[in-house]
């Protein structure tokens, strides 16, 4: 696992309690799926043991995964924003970014599509 924080001409300084959104690609079918999380190693654990285990709640990742397998170094996982609690009805970086990198596409991502309908 490769893990970078990109830096965004419009990431907000995080001062306060807050989520990064994350972007995980998985390097065989280089699809993406994007998630939020106050700790983005300890939940990309959680979805790389779920992957290993055969449990992913992600059923096409799952699916992906047991025909391609690999360990850690088959994801790259990049940081991309924060979220800021205050800001969640205005702005959700994380759905926008579902949106700007078509994750919700099963041809580009794992993201479903109705999440936030």
């Amino acid at each position: 696992m490769k893990m970078e924080k990109l830096r965004s001409p419009y990431l907000i300084p995080c001062r306060y309690e807050r989520r990064d959104v994350y972007v995980i690609t998985y390097l065989p079918t280089g699809k993406k799926y994007v998630g939020k999380s106050r700790n983005v190693k300890e939940r990309f654990d959680r979805h790389y043991y779920a992957l290993r285990g055969h449990r992913h709640s992600v059923v096409e990742f799952q699916r992906d995964y047991d025909k391609y397998g690999g360990g850690r170094e088959a994801f790259k996982v990049e940081i991309i924003d924060c979220q800021l609690p205050f800001l969640n009805d205005r702005y959700d970086p994380e759905h926008y970014a579902m949106i700007r990198l078509k994750t919700y596409d099963e041809r580009y991502g794992y993201n479903s599509h109705d999440q936030y309908l």
